[in-house]
């Protein structure tokens, strides 16, 4: 496991790769590894030749200095992690040498940028393409492996790889959850254990209402978790039935397309989101 502190050693290390048909899985993260980013390595292992792991916080997609401060990092037991699964680099650059002297296309994100995460975190969006344009500009990856938990960031990512990166393939993995339901993140770190009990039942119950969309009026589910979030003490930023990939806000199921409940609300000082898809037609994208 090869550890790469810079652009100029992530090149040298991969410069030999090129010219040969190895395939080149990539899984972008944030650090604070959980289950969910081991599971996504462990994806990449069966499915690539080759294996690059970024851990990278990104200070571009955070719409509040005090979030990105407090985000949490643990880069030695992230390593500790990663040294079980043995991916072949683990690129861990620095904000200023990953940033300097490029010159980023343009971004189309319309309508992604604009509803839920794009309309709650604006900019948010903008932060994960840069990021994201520089890791595939610099690796060239074959795939990248990324968790249904940020789904509306997969939309983002596909829409990123069809108009700048159209050898790239997209691999979403479902979301990993905790045996009470809850979805696994870094940010439950955060959270008191009163407030993550209320949060896992918040979480069943999306996965309960994705089940009877369909079979009940889907403002009746949406009410019934606005009660859920509202009855835990949370602040609820929104939960809508969408679709994929241009998540549109939709007010009825569609069973030919594919579909997802998406909620986002704040547990405190904490803001959580989960979705779970509605039945129906899973994207191509999405590893069931």
């Amino acid at each position: 496991m090869y550890l790469a502190k810079s652009r100029e050693t992530l090149a040298d290390y991969l410069k030999p790769l090129l010219n040969k048909s190895i395939r080149i899985g990539f899984v972008p993260t944030m650090g604070a590894l959980h289950k969910g980013h081991l599971t996504l390595v462990e994806h990449a292992k069966r499915n690539s030749d080759f294996v690059v792991v970024s851990i990278f916080v990104n200070r571009r997609q955070f719409n509040h200095l005090e979030d990105f401060k407090s985000y949490p990092r643990s880069l030695r037991q992230d390593l500790d992690l990663l040294q079980h699964f043995q991916p072949d680099v683990v690129f861990l650059p620095e904000e200023e040498d990953l940033f300097s002297q490029v010159q980023f296309p343009d971004f189309p994100l319309y309508p992604l940028d604009t509803v839920l995460e794009g309309a709650f975190r604006p900019g948010h969006f903008r932060g994960v393409a840069e990021v994201l344009w520089v890791f595939f500009t610099l690796i060239r990856p074959h795939r990248v492996f990324m968790g249904q938990k940020d789904l509306q960031q997969c939309a983002v990512v596909e829409r990123l790889l069809q108009r700048h990166f159209p050898e790239i393939q997209l691999l979403m993995i479902p979301t990993v959850r905790e045996t009470s339901g809850l979805a696994m993140s870094s940010r439950n770190l955060l959270l008191s254990p009163e407030d993550k009990d209320k949060a896992a039942a918040i979480s069943r119950l999306v996965l309960k209402c994705a089940e009877q969309v369909g079979h009940e009026p889907w403002p009746a589910l949406q009410q019934m978790l606005q009660d859920e979030i509202q009855r835990a003490g949370f602040n609820s930023d929104y939960v809508a039935l969408v679709s994929y990939p241009d998540f549109l806000v939709l007010s009825k199921h569609d069973p030919l397309n594919p579909q997802a409940i998406c909620i986002a609300y704040h547990a405190g000082k904490v803001r959580l989101i989960d979705n779970a898809w509605a039945p129906g037609p899973l994207p191509p994208s999405f590893l069931a």
